[in-house]
């Protein structure tokens, strides 16, 4: 009887290895990644509130400078219900932080509000978006260059 249940445990556990690497090798492939899409400029309902998810508009990425890190992962996502998800990994720390919210875009500037009213603005570019100050200012100095995420 033993012999039985530790063949049963086997079988699942072998199961779900393969189960979890068929998973990961999609998203190697590519076969999870989002696809973008043309901007919208009109948000709607947040997905987060009625349960649903909204199909992605574009994601944008990158490494931004860190004071006590070396930087910070900072994907940004655009769904075209308006929603966002602006997702921040500290780097060589254990520390991550996600936002989501609602967006606006007028002309070439993406304004983020979170849930909490906390507000972001971005300048938007040719496949870039490049953070802006409180006063909607581009950030100057010798780190200037690197407060850009690319879209994927």
């Amino acid at each position: 009887m033993k012999k039985m249940i530790w063949v049963v445990l086997v079988i699942l556990l072998a199961g779900g290895l393969v189960w979890f690497g068929t998973l990961d090798q999609e998203a190697q492939d590519g076969l999870l990644e989002p696809q973008a899409q043309p901007q919208q400029t009109q948000p709607a309902g947040n997905p987060q509130e009625t349960g649903e998810t909204a199909p992605i508009q574009v994601v944008y990425e990158g490494v931004l400078p860190a004071a006590d890190c070396p930087g910070i992962k900072t994907t940004l996502t655009l769904y075209t219900n308006g929603t966002f998800q602006l997702q921040e990994e500290y780097l060589e720390r254990d520390t991550s932080f996600t936002q989501t919210g609602t967006f606006t875009i007028q002309q070439d500037l993406l304004t983020l509000t979170t849930q909490d009213n906390d507000v972001r603005y971005f300048h938007l570019g040719e496949g870039t978006a490049s953070m802006l100050d409180a006063d909607k200012q581009p950030i100057t100095g010798d780190l200037a260059s690197y407060y850009i995420l690319r879209s994927k």
